[in-house]
């Protein structure tokens, strides 16, 4: 729906889910927050998510892991920078690769973060739909105003449908997370 807006470069689906994470060297098993999205869109910025870790994560069970994730998930910094390249993980059932590392941060939800394409985000989560996205990050196209865009989404979209800037998203998540 986003898309019929002229403004609308792209409309690109994220996808949230919880996945048992193992650790490398220990092998407990913990919670982490999968981010699934089409990381070449260049709607998300997460820093250390250049284009060459872009690039990598295009390949099949492929990962990059949130370096401020808590520390019992394993040393991954540590093991992929001794690697010299990529470790082994096992997310869920399915055995995968950390190919780079991003930063995003432990919340009150989520410990800690890996971001995958859409494809290996299905993989790992096999039940989900593809239509059940989470977020859908709007990337508009140069010169737009954002917020007269924004209020024109607001009108377009279902009531239930929230269309918050970044900048209102993660304001909207900290109140969330302190208040709730």
């Amino acid at each position: 729906q986003a898309l019929a807006l002229p403004e609308v470069e792209r409309a690109i689906p994220v996808y949230l889910a919880q996945a048992t994470w193992r650790n490398p060297v220990d092998g407990t098993r913990r919670a982490v927050q999968l981010i699934g999205v089409d990381t070449s869109a260049g709607v998300l910025e997460f820093p250390g998510l250049d284009a060459e870790l872009v690039e990598a994560l295009k390949r099949a069970d492929t990962v990059a892991f949130d370096t401020r994730s808590r520390p019992e998930f394993g040393p991954v910094a540590r093991l992929l920078a001794e690697s010299g390249g990529t470790i082994e993980v096992e997310i869920g059932s399915r055995r995968m690769e950390v190919v780079g590392l991003v930063e995003i941060g432990p919340s009150f939800g989520a410990d800690g973060n890996v971001v995958l394409s859409e494809v290996n985000f299905r993989r790992v989560v096999k039940e989900r739909q593809v239509a059940a996205v989470d977020l859908v990050a709007i990337k508009l196209r140069p010169g737009t105003n954002l917020a007269e865009t924004q209020a024109r989404l607001r009108g377009l979209l279902p009531a239930d449908v929230m269309v918050m800037t970044q900048a209102e998203l993660r304001a909207h998540e900290r109140a969330y997370w302190e208040n709730a």
